[in-house]
């Protein structure tokens, strides 16, 4: 039902009321199952490889391959238990790194001694509303700039900018993040851009794709195209599937500094 999170260093805790998620919690692993494969079914193809006994269960063994190339997550395997439909190993690629989650030991009903998941929190700690706490602020460019330095926004010309966010990630990583969110001139939805300091352990990898003569990916999942400039990560999500490639290119050429608005 909560979900409480203590930190020792900093001697903080925050509350989440988990019922905000929905069913999402309590979800059962066919449910879970099913809105996996709801996602990775649009740009995998699956294969049934057939029946195999994993921990003495009887298991699907399924086998996930990318459409094409472009897929952050690459070839992938998964053991479904037939009678619960709880994944219990799954293999899979990413980049050039593979990973493999395997249960040793599974027990569907089992008994937990009172005071299990009871959280030992000093008295003297408040514990706050976890919500509130991750909820963006609404903010001007001048007072985004401030944060994280000048950055790139879309011409007017090209698309009505309609709300800028900032998060405030400093306790966990350091930063600060912005958000800009742009519809059309008739109030279509364009995309999301997400702007924050370009973090030096994970660079852009040169590849086909350029975005005002930077290194670019597009993530077909998510149907996202991200780059560096300027010292800053720019994250663009596609909401409108009718925007092509070429479009969306030539969107991000118009791109000019808030400064020089």
């Amino acid at each position: 039902e909560t979900l409480i999170m203590y930190d020792e260093a900093t001697n903080e805790a925050f509350e989440l009321d988990l019922s905000e998620m929905g069913d999402l919690p309590g979800s059962s692993p066919k449910e879970q199952f099913k809105l996996m494969m709801n996602v990775m079914e649009e740009s995998h193809t699956v294969e049934l490889v057939g029946d195999e006994k994993v921990l003495d269960l009887d298991t699907y063994h399924l086998r996930l391959t990318p459409k094409n190339g472009d897929s952050l997550i690459g070839d992938s395997e998964l053991w479904v238990d037939k009678k619960t439909w709880f994944v219990v190993k799954i293999t899979m690629e990413t980049g050039d790194m593979t990973s493999e989650v395997l249960y040793t030991e599974l027990e569907f009903e089992p008994e937990f001694a009172e005071g299990t998941f009871a959280l030992d929190i000093p008295d003297d700690v408040e514990i706050g509303d976890m919500a509130s706490e991750l909820e963006p602020d609404t903010v001007s460019l001048d007072e985004a700039s401030e944060a994280i330095g000048d950055f790139l926004v879309f011409s007017e010309d090209d698309a009505e900018l309609t709300s800028i966010v900032m998060h405030d990630f400093t306790k966990t990583l350091d930063r600060y993040e912005v958000e800009l969110t742009y519809t059309s001139k008739d109030a279509v939805p364009l995309f999301t851009l997400s702007i924050f300091p370009a973090p030096e352990d994970m660079p852009i990898e040169k590849g086909d794709l350029d975005i005002r003569g930077n290194a670019a990916e597009y993530e077909e999942i998510i149907n996202a195209y991200m780059w560096d400039e300027g010292g800053l990560r720019y994250s663009l999500i596609v909401a409108n599937p009718d925007l092509s490639e070429e479009e969306v290119l030539q969107l991000t050429a118009n791109m000019v500094l808030t400064s020089e608005k």
